[in-house]
């Protein structure tokens, strides 16, 4: 067989075999990654091009000497570990694969082999682990709100009662007003919560103009609770629309801002930015992959504290005194439906909030 068919016979099968395939140079630097291995840590060989060995095996144990000991020849398989994505997105695999490559004894370059775990990898790729939590929460949830409703029912027809009983008597018909207008409110919390309205009416969405939208509510409430709070916004108009449900999108982007200005004490800033993310892919079910648009809501407030990045979309955590713990784990909800994903970065002097939702292919 001639070289040039061996070299296609090689390139055949390491774009097709199931696992994710990584070359490093020498210096644990990114060479090569094939298909299987762009698409687990959702990347692109551009966004790898400054991603290195290190960083991959993210908190595996002793990783320095891992490299060492590779670097010297040895081969090593560790099980059950968790790499790290480009973005810092924790992947769970089940095995790991570190091998030299080279001539004579002399390690030229390393090869990494892995496999995810398919029943523990979180991203918008394999959201199985998201899908569970979100259909146990329904079955939990419409205990709850049976529960919740059928006093709300009691209260509502005690209230028009008292209602028709008020006819002339100003003072006592505003509150009851106020009591039916707050149960409808309650009401319609709990639905909206129960069905799954992500995709209900899916249309094409600037995102420049919702989150200045948004940006403009949030500035209302900051103002009503006595806070100086300064927005900025940085967001490209050229960016294509998203595909989408209008009103599903709003309220995540308006929760995100609210939790801002209420970990804002007094005084402080929130900057809100988009950019097409070039270095993120993907996979539909179709197989398209797609560029994703990248929003950022950053806060100069109050942070997380450390190891919440991902209990904060849990339903019911809160870190909030009084807080429901239902508004950032409605928000993942929502953009996932979406076929996005969102995580929170905790920073120097606060955190922000990261949403990535598909561009349609061909926009």
């Amino acid at each position: 067989m001639k070289s040039d068919n061996f070299i296609d016979l090689y390139r055949s099968i390491i774009e097709t075999i199931s696992l994710g395939l990584v070359v490093w140079t020498r210096e644990g630097s990114f060479l090569f990654a094939n298909p299987q291995a762009q698409d687990i840590l959702s990347s692109s060989p551009r966004g790898l091009k400054n991603y290195s060995l290190l960083e991959l095996l993210g908190s595996v144990e002793e990783k320095e000497k891992v490299i060492a000991g590779v670097l010297q020849g040895k081969r090593y398989r560790l099980h059950d570990v968790a790499l790290q994505s480009p973005s810092g997105r924790r992947i769970p695999v089940d095995f790991l694969d570190l091998s030299p490559l080279g001539e004579g004894g002399d390690v030229s370059h390393l090869l990494t082999l892995f496999r995810p775990d398919e029943e523990s990898i979180v991203d918008v790729m394999n959201p199985r682990k998201f899908l569970t939590t979100e259909e146990e929460f329904s079955l939990i949830w419409r205990g709850i709100s049976h529960e919740i409703k059928n006093p709300l029912g009691g209260i509502k027809g005690a209230a028009q009662m008292l209602l028709r009983l008020s006819e002339g008597r100003e003072e006592t018909k505003t509150p009851v007003e106020v009591i039916l207008r707050e149960v409808e409110r309650i009401t319609s919390f709990i639905d909206s919560i129960g069905r799954d309205s992500a995709r209900e009416d899916e249309s094409p969405i600037n995102l420049a103009l919702l989150l200045k939208e948004a940006v403009e509510m949030a500035t209302l409430i900051a103002e009503n609770e006595g806070k100086k709070v300064h927005f900025s916004l940085s967001l490209d108009p050229s960016i294509p629309p998203v595909s989408g449900e209008r009103d599903s999108l709003f309220r995540v982007f308006l929760n995100l801002l609210k939790n801002s200005v209420e970990a804002i004490e007094g005084e402080g800033e929130v900057v809100v930015s988009m950019r097409i993310h070039e270095d993120v892919v993907v996979r539909t079910r179709q197989g398209e992959k797609n560029l994703m648009a990248e929003i950022e809501i950053y806060d100069t407030g109050k942070p997380v504290g450390e190891g919440e990045e991902e209990k904060i979309f849990l339903p019911f955590y809160s870190n909030k005194p009084g807080g429901s713990g239902m508004g950032l784990f409605i928000a993942a909800s929502t953009v996932r439906k979406h076929g996005g994903y969102m995580k929170m970065e905790r920073k120097e002097k606060g955190k922000s909030f990261l949403i990535f939702l598909p561009i349609p292919a061909g926009r």
